[in-house]
């Protein structure tokens, strides 16, 4: 059975039916889907034609199906002539900020994109569900649920030499998957670091490994690139597998890297900015924290709304107690993530001498300059605070958006911004970075 509530959550509480409005409660089933489109669209209007067919099919069936539409069309007119061949509902064209924040959900970067998301808990489970649906015309694989790592993964890796490994092999080990190509200039700046880092850690004896997956352009690129590396590699020609692993973890830049635990669960999906930070490793296997450096997280700032404190001018003591109170925060978040279904963000400290510091600050035409010193206290605790600090908010995947707190930077302040920014209520201070 559906859940009303979290189905209500994720598409508010009316859609748009081809007769009229109707509850979303009313129409909410145990699979639903979301359906990014358009009307002009060339790849959409050849998939929205099958999709219609098999969503008819498969509620002839019986099977619980609902579809929503969720239009990228620039005006009305063209999302009513998109609309009216679909036998679905629709987010109503005239509701913007649905249609943003459902984009956001989905990290959309191109259509036409299928979401399958669990009626009864409203977690969107398979972003990618476009690719199953186009090898599936008859629903036999319904309702799509994406692979497994151990399906992506496959089980035959190679050494530089040729050798091949399998996951036997890798058994009490955490495992790295480095998405890398020698076309890259990042990754070909990363890679020799990278390197370095992984010869010290096995050279110490931790149990390490590292998997890289290709995105050469071709074999003889692979060959040429792999070879430089001391660790596995994922068969070149084994095209489907990182694809699949792509799709999985959501990849869309490179260098990336993904540690996995010794169990094969996600450890850390961010973990190129960790090991920016730590080039001795003396975090490893780098588990997460609440809190990061604005380093650590650059590898996310692009798609998590990001609270970050730049304080590169404040002393140890002062740093601590940002980092405490940004802690704070971090936990209530995670809770609310937990318990009621909101967005994942990240929270980041911008310490003295972080790379990213200066870059941030000219994206917000902020002033590193200022040298005024004042105290403030938050709760019993006094600091001596630099005019320059600033407590700001990334949402990058808005449109490059942010905010900034104004005001004294005091506990209560920082956690009511937060607060603030989770409910919405900041939308009318919104900027816009710079270019």
């Amino acid at each position: 059975m559906a859940s009303e509530a979290a189905m209500e959550e994720l598409f508010g509480p009316e859609l748009l039916s081809h007769e009229g409005t109707v509850e979303t409660k009313s129409v909410a089933k145990k699979v639903m889907a979301i359906y990014a489109s358009s009307n002009t669209c060339p790849p959409c209007q050849t998939f929205t034609p099958m999709l219609s067919k098999l969503y008819k099919k498969l509620n002839e069936e019986g099977k619980e199906l609902e579809i929503v539409f969720l239009s990228a069309d620039k005006d009305e007119d063209d999302f009513n002539a998109c609309f009216k061949k679909m036998p679905w509902l629709a987010i109503p064209f005239s509701d913007n900020e649905r249609k943003q924040t459902l984009m956001r959900k989905l990290k959309l970067q191109y259509i036409p994109t299928l979401a399958m998301v669990d009626g009864e808990t409203g977690e969107i489970y398979n972003t990618s569900a476009r690719e199953a649906v186009s090898s599936d015309e008859e629903g036999e694989n319904y309702p799509w649920l994406p692979p497994s790592l151990e399906d992506c993964l496959g089980d035959r890796f190679i050494d530089a030499e040729g050798n091949e490994k399998t996951l036997a092999d890798l058994k009490d080990k955490y495992v790295t998957l480095y998405f890398s190509a020698h076309w890259c200039p990042p990754c070909r700046h990363f890679t020799p670091k990278f390197i370095e880092l992984y010869k010290k850690l096995k050279a110490e004896g931790k149990p390490w490994e590292v998997i890289f997956v290709s995105s050469d352009r071709d074999a003889e690129a692979f060959k040429g690139y792999f070879s430089e590396m001391p660790w596995l590699a994922l068969p070149y020609e084994d095209r489907a597998s990182k694809e699949m692993l792509s799709s999985h973890f959501g990849i869309e830049g490179i260098p990336s890297a993904i540690m996995l635990d010794k169990d094969l669960s996600v450890l850390n999906k961010g973990l190129r900015g960790y090991v920016d930070a730590d080039p001795e490793g003396k975090d490893f296997p780098w588990k997460p924290k609440p809190v990061l450096t604005l380093t650590q997280g650059a590898g996310d700032i692009n798609e998590l709304p990001s609270m970050v404190v730049l304080m590169e001018q404040e002393s140890e003591g002062t740093q601590a107690q940002f980092e405490t109170i940004f802690t704070q925060v971090a936990e209530t978040h995670a809770t609310m993530v937990k318990e009621e279904k909101k967005d994942p963000m990240q929270f980041l400290v911008a310490p003295p001498g972080d790379m990213l510091a200066d870059r941030v600050r000219k994206l917000c035409g902020l002033d590193s300059s200022k040298d005024e010193v004042r105290t403030l206290c938050n709760g019993d605790m006094c600091m001596k605070l630099h005019a320059s600090t600033a407590v700001i908010l990334l949402d990058i995947p808005d449109n490059g958006g942010y905010y900034e707190l104004e005001g004294e930077l005091t506990q209560e302040n920082i956690a009511q911004f937060h607060k603030r920014f989770v409910s919405g209520e900041l939308k009318d201070s919104r900027k816009q970075l710079n270019a």
